[in-house]
């Protein structure tokens, strides 16, 4: 299992209609009336594995953490875990073979001390490839300037 895709955005709606609609994609700045500040960020997961390796019902984690502008770890809030329940299984209509996807929400939060870029980074079950994402947090002042 692994996480094929994942994007910052500002909800994910799972009663839809048409499925899941993922609401504000791509809202990577924040914009902060000073320093230091909280950010809440929602970030829409995709996770993939082949309908053989999903198992109904099992755990797993989706772990994340923040580096700051310098590319420290931001210390206060910045790193964590979220839980995930397999809920995808094989139907008849799945050929052998094909892989199975799930949305997973993942909610974070961290404190950012300073304007800049930080960097979201994000780890299935801890391990395995890093998915990166880049987020920005600029002061009300710089927003003025422009």
């Amino acid at each position: 299992m692994r996480i094929d895709w994942a994007t910052i955005c500002t909800e994910i709606d799972v009663g839809h209609p048409r499925g899941i609609a993922i609401l504000g994609v791509n809202r990577d700045t924040a914009i902060a009336p000073g320093f230091p500040v909280n950010v809440s960020l929602v970030v829409a997961t995709n996770i993939v594995s082949h309908f053989e390796e999903m198992k109904y019902d099992s755990d797993h984690r989706i772990v994340w953490d923040v580096q700051g502008p310098d590319l420290a770890t931001v210390t206060e809030d910045g790193s964590g875990e979220i839980p995930v329940k397999v809920l995808a299984g094989r139907t008849p209509f799945h050929w052998p073979g094909w892989e199975g996807r799930q949305i997973v929400e993942v909610p974070l939060r961290f404190v950012a001390d300073k304007p800049g870029p930080y960097l979201v980074s994000l780890r299935f079950d801890g391990l395995g490839e890093i998915t990166s994402l880049p987020c920005y947090v600029v002061s009300q002042e710089q927003i003025e300037a422009m």
